[in-house]
């Protein structure tokens, strides 16, 4: 029955329904290079989470050299079943869900090509290192500059969800959900199977989307709706309708340089939706009904994000921004980004003020701008994207709001989370590893960069480095930047050579870790015999001067930097010196009793691996509460995380 569906809906996805409403138009010169561009028709099934589709993909060789060859990225084949690439490596789990706990049909989901072509002829093609990407052997070589047009039907089957798409109890999210050319540059395809650890890179282009869904759902979407049949009210909420009956609407949608598209469907009587401009920009916020006293918070950290990448950055030059809550059952699909829309996440309340709602929100609308216009290549680099948005979530958080993970009550930095990760695994890998070849993930794309970046800004000075980002968003905005782009830019700005630190925190894996080991007081003591040059001896009383205080330094880690050691003697004075630190140990002198000390007093490291030993008094150190609390909601929360409560 089925199958027999699927064969009447091939006729009912024709490509004409473009020609009765005009596409708007977004930009009069266009932002990016425009060299994937998607026509698709969607027919989607909520019955049986499935989706039925024809595209035609119109796509330009801005390469070097001649390709007679094309990847199409299918990334739900990832979730076919426990031999993928996917699967195998992640063993079946992200963020705290797993995948594959049932041996149901209906818990996985595919994406099945039915036909490509190419003027009316059908082309082959085989599978790469596994089913996520399908390579098409074209009839003719694609020289640079050449543009090549293909027609695909296909089908997706939405897996339940898991690893940011699928469904759960009436609500689908449909995100990687039709075929999507890989990258061309050079004369290298970059079109990596779907690994675990990793997302996604891809060109920009515009998208003209109908989908095709039952009556009385709402739409939540990239882009721009241009026209569509409103919901007719009265469906009941435990009745889904006839799949195969008329009563259907047809969602016409359009974007202009974006390079991913992706929707989410509920019934319009379990969702709701609130509506608002800011700053020129249309937002339209979808949301469960038991989070509405969270929605004005979702809402004011829209606005601040708005305000403060137009500051920092440059204005979000689309006309729309779509922001999905979606429900506790599918935290599977929170907190992640796609180009004009973004998945927050959030509990019915907030009693702790952990920030949920404002994190979530600002992080991943800062990836409209590191992800969605700076399209670094997140397999490869996934810091660029994902650890230059936690620097500006860092920034924005601590400059809108306190709470229990920005707190005054507690005094602790702002970036607190970052350093607390940071800290529990210092040793991380480079941070140009790629994603699904790391051993700390979380570590080397989020938390590491921001320290990263909070250390370069340290060294830079807050002016230069807010000149280098700014720089840094504005030059390489609709383009693939990598970090010797940004390297190139911020020694430019700076006017300083940065190969060190690069060595150091980029490409390294080393740490910053000094210590005072060591404070001691030194008995000093005068005479005794004495013998002149003529051979004369003499005694003298032995006396006690005052004593003298020593201090014992230690380089545990293995980066190498000056740094400045402040004492206060016990005569009131205070001094400072500066090791160059070379050598792993060294001791200090001075003219009295040592009774406090202190490593980089200037904060000139963000980065220092642990202040507690790099400070000393009389007084035994101990780990007061600003530390055990920063330590303990940090534990508490990603065990809340790690069994779906967060």
């Amino acid at each position: 029955m089925k199958r027999l569906f699927y064969r009447l809906l091939l006729g009912l996805l024709p490509f004409t329904l473009w020609a009765q409403t005009s596409n708007p138009v977004w930009f009069k010169t266009p932002l990016a290079p425009r060299l994937a561009n998607y026509e698709i028709e969607a027919y989607v099934n909520p019955v049986e989470h499935a989706l039925k589709g024809s595209l035609k993909l119109t796509w330009k060789n801005a390469g070097t050299e001649a390709t007679d060859k094309l990847p199409l990225h299918l990334y739900l084949n990832a979730f076919k079943g426990p031999n993928s690439i996917f699967m195998q490596e992640g063993s079946g789990k992200l963020r705290g869900d797993r995948m594959g706990d049932d041996s149901f049909e209906s818990s996985w989901g595919y994406c099945r090509l039915l036909s490509v072509t190419s003027e009316g002829r059908k082309l082959s093609g085989s599978y790469g290192e596994d089913e996520s990407v399908y390579w098409i052997n074209l009839m003719q070589a694609v020289a640079p500059g050449e543009t090549l047009t293909l027609e695909i039907q296909w089908e997706s089957q939405f897996p339940r969800v898991f690893a940011r798409t699928g469904w759960s109890d009436g609500f689908l999210m449909a995100a990687q959900w039709f075929p999507k050319v890989g990258v061309y540059q050079g004369s290298q395809w970059t079109s990596d199977a779907h690994h675990a650890d990793t997302e996604f890179f891809s060109d920009f282009g515009t998208y003209a989307v109908n989908v095709n869904v039952p009556r009385g759902f709402w739409l939540a979407h990239s882009g721009e709706a241009i026209s569509y049949i409103d919901p007719v009210d009265g469906l009941k909420k435990d009745a889904w309708p006839d799949p195969a009956d008329d009563k259907r609407m047809i969602y016409k949608l359009y974007a202009e340089d974006i390079h991913d598209f992706a929707f989410a469907m509920k019934s319009n009587l379990d969702w709701k939706r609130r509506d608002f401009s800011y700053r020129g920009v249309k937002v339209s916020l979808f949301y469960e009904p038991s989070h509405h006293l969270m929605i004005d918070r979702h809402v004011a950290a829209i606005e601040a994000s708005l305000r403060l990448t137009e500051e920092w950055y440059f204005k979000y030059p689309y006309p729309v921004l779509t922001v999905v809550d979606p429900p506790e059952n599918a935290s599977g699909a929170d907190g992640m980004e796609y180009p004009t829309m973004i998945m927050a996440g959030t509990n019915a309340f907030d009693p702790l003020k952990f920030r949920i709602p404002e994190v979530v929100t600002v992080h991943e609308f800062g990836h409209q701008y590191f992800y969605g216009m700076l399209a670094s290549n997140e397999v490869d680099e996934p810091w660029l994207d994902e650890g230059f948005t936690s620097y500006f979530e860092s920034k924005a958080m601590q400059r809108h709001y306190s709470g229990l993970f920005n707190s005054r009550r507690f005094q602790l930095p702002g970036n607190f989370q970052s350093l607390t990760s940071y800290l529990m695994t210092p040793n991380s890998d480079p941070l140009t590893r790629k994603g699904y070849e790391s051993a700390t993930y979380g570590n080397t794309a989020y938390t590491k960069p921001d320290m990263v970046l909070q250390q370069l800004e340290a060294l830079l000075g807050h002016t230069t480095m807010s000149n280098v980002v700014t720089t840094y968003a504005r030059e390489m905005a609709f383009k693939h930047p990598t970090h010797l782009d940004f390297k190139r830019i911020a020694e430019r700005i700076s006017g300083r050579n940065l190969d060190i630190f690069w060595s150091d925190y980029i490409m390294g894996t080393g740490t910053l870790d000094y210590q005072i080991e060591r404070v001691s007081v030194l008995s000093v003591r005068e005479g005794g015999w004495n013998i002149n040059r003529e051979g004369d001896a003499s005694f003298e009383s032995i006396r006690e001067l005052l004593p003298q205080g020593r201090i014992k330094l230690e380089r545990r880690g293995d980066i190498v930097s000056p740094i400045t050691l402040w004492v206060k003697l016990s005569t009131g004075e205070e001094r400072k010196v500066r090791w160059d630190g070379k050598d792993r140990w060294v001791h200090f002198d001075f003219p009295a009793p040592i009774v406090q000390a202190q490593l980089d007093p200037d904060y000139e490291y963000p980065i220092l691996r642990d202040r507690l030993y790099a400070s000393w008094s009389p007084k035994a150190p101990t780990r007061g509460i600003a530390y055990w609390a920063h330590l303990v909601t940090t534990f508490l929360t990603y065990c809340l995380q790690g069994i779906g409560l967060l």
